[in-house]
C-alpha cells in the first residue's frame, strides 16, 4: 500500500486515474493508496490554491491539445455519423476479398485484435465490436452481399447520444430492426 500525504500527491493521483481512463489504458489492481490529508486550510490559504488553481488550468476540454490525438466520441452528431461511415468503407476494403465468414474470421481474428477490435462469428455474420471509451460503443456486421462476397451491413448497434442502445443505418440515420443487420448493403466505389 501507498501513502499520500498532500493534496498535491492526491492530485497527481487523480491525473494518472484520469489520464489512464482517456487513453483507455487498464487501471492498475495493485495500486492501493492510503491518503492522510492535513487539516483544512484557512480562508488565505484557499485564496491561494484558487489562485494557483487558476493560474496552472489544463485544457481538459481539448483532448486533443492534452493527449496530441483525436478522441473518439467527444464529436458533434455530424462528425461522429461521418466517422462510422469512413469505419463502414474501412472494414468493407478489408473484407471485399473474401467469400466466407469462416475464411474471413479464421484470416482477420487475430488482425482485429491487435488493433482493439472484437471479432465474433455468428452463424449469418460476423460482429465487430468496438469499445470507443468507457461507455460509448459501435459494432458493426459483416455480412454476405449476396453475390459470392462480403461486405458490411449500413446497419449497426451503438449507444447513442441519449446513452441508449440502439440499431441504426447509418447512411439513413434511422432506427433499424435486427433483420435489417443482413439486409442493409451501401456499395463503396
Amino acid at each position: 500500500m501507498k501513502s499520500i500525504q498532500s493534496p498535491e500527491g492526491v492530485s497527481l493521483l487523480m491525473e494518472d486515474l484520469w489520464l489512464r481512463h482517456k487513453v483507455c489504458m487498464k487501471q492498475r489492481q495493485c495500486n492501493v493508496y492510503m491518503v492522510e490529508l492535513p487539516p483544512p486550510a484557512t480562508e488565505e490559504e484557499l485564496v491561494e490554491v484558487r489562485h494557483k488553481a487558476k493560474k496552472n488550468s489544463r485544457p481538459d476540454d481539448k483532448p486533443e491539445e492534452l493527449f496530441g490525438a483525436m478522441d473518439l466520441t467527444y464529436m458533434t452528431d455530424d462528425e461522429r455519423y461521418e466517422m462510422m461511415r469512413k469505419r463502414h468503407a474501412f472494414f468493407c476494403d478489408i473484407v471485399r476479398p473474401y467469400s466466407s465468414l469462416d475464411e474471413l474470421a479464421h484470416d482477420k481474428d487475430e488482425w482485429f485484435a491487435l488493433h482493439g477490435i472484437e471479432l465474433t462469428l455468428g452463424e449469418k455474420y460476423i460482429s465487430l465490436y468496438i469499445q470507443l471509451d468507457y461507455t460509448e460503443y459501435e459494432s458493426y456486421h459483416i455480412i454476405p452481399d449476396g453475390k459470392g462476397c462480403l461486405t458490411v451491413s449500413t446497419v449497426i448497434w451503438w449507444q447513442n447520444q441519449y446513452c441508449a442502445n440502439e440499431l441504426m443505418d447509418i447512411f439513413t440515420l434511422e432506427s433499424a430492426d435486427e433483420e435489417d443487420i443482413l439486409t442493409s448493403i451501401h456499395d463503396h466505389p
